[in-house]
């Protein structure tokens, strides 16, 4: 599956006509993401029975995600795509949306964490996401998310119940550059597999495919795009633990001492 930015939608169009793919038989079904302030899509929105001919796809949905239009995306997205028959309306009730597939992501609001590429990222592929934390930017990411109706936050939780929802979760979404990251790590050790970025140190305990998988730039769309990769695979939530095990407290206590003993030789 490939997402395309709304730059890059004129293109697609033309490379579609050119190949009078209107004419074959089967047609790929699109999502179309669109802000409403963006021309390009808007465009093509109020004639989305025409723009499907045009192109010799079938456009099953059209849906405002809140996503700034330099973010804007055109996805491709398979027969059966879970997304909610109201994405501009807020859930229920906690119960209610964690009662479907969701993502997690856990982290002190601060710019820097990327917090913001999650919540775009699971809205341009109409996935759920449980935000927990707090911070300075946490305002701006309920602004964000507002109207989606993909996206809830929680504050801080205590150990238990952050495992709780851990366990529960599809995947755990890593989108910052850090030194280690013990979060990811915690997420592993109970067996939610990690969509990490692929710089920093979540190259010490990810491995791609078998326990998560990396996304290469620090971006909504490049972690969209992880994100149905991710899908694609099954993974095994009791080794995906076991991969966690060489960060633990144990393994840290067995280690420092092997050190300390080989240093009083």
């Amino acid at each position: 599956m490939k997402i395309l930015d709304g730059r890059e939608l004129a293109g697609f169009i033309k490379e579609r006509q050119a190949a009078q793919v209107h004419q074959m038989s089967k047609k790929p079904k699109l999502l179309i993401l669109r802000d409403s302030d963006n021309p390009v899509i808007t465009k093509y929105v109020n004639l989305k029975k025409q723009y499907g001919e045009d192109i010799g796809v079938e456009v099953i949905d059209v849906v405002c995600t809140n996503v700034p239009s330099r973010s804007a995306s055109l996805a491709p997205v398979a027969t059966g795509l879970a997304r909610s028959s109201s994405p501009c309306q807020a859930p229920d009730s906690l119960e209610t949306f964690l009662s479907t597939p969701y993502y997690v992501v856990t982290s002190r609001q601060v710019n820097w964490k990327r917090i913001d590429l999650a919540v775009k990222a699971c809205m341009m592929t109409q996935r759920k996401l449980l935000v927990v934390g707090e911070g300075p930017e946490h305002k701006k990411l309920v602004k964000l998310a507002k109207g989606s109706g993909l996206v809830e936050f929680l504050p801080l939780l205590d150990k238990k119940e952050l495992v709780k929802y851990l366990r529960e979760a599809k995947g755990y979404i890593f989108p910052s550059l850090e030194p280690f990251g013990i979060a990811p790590v915690e997420a592993l050790a109970v067996g939610c597999p990690v969509i990490a970025f692929s710089e920093g140190g979540s190259r010490d305990y990810i491995m791609d495919g078998k326990n998560g998988v990396f996304f290469e730039k620090q971006t909504a769309k490049d972690l969209a795009e992880a994100i149905l990769k991710f899908e694609k695979i099954k993974f095994n939530r009791e080794k995906v633990a076991k991969t966690a095990k060489d960060f633990s407290v144990k393994r840290f206590e067995k280690e420092i001492k092997k050190f300390v003993n080989e240093k009083n030789v």
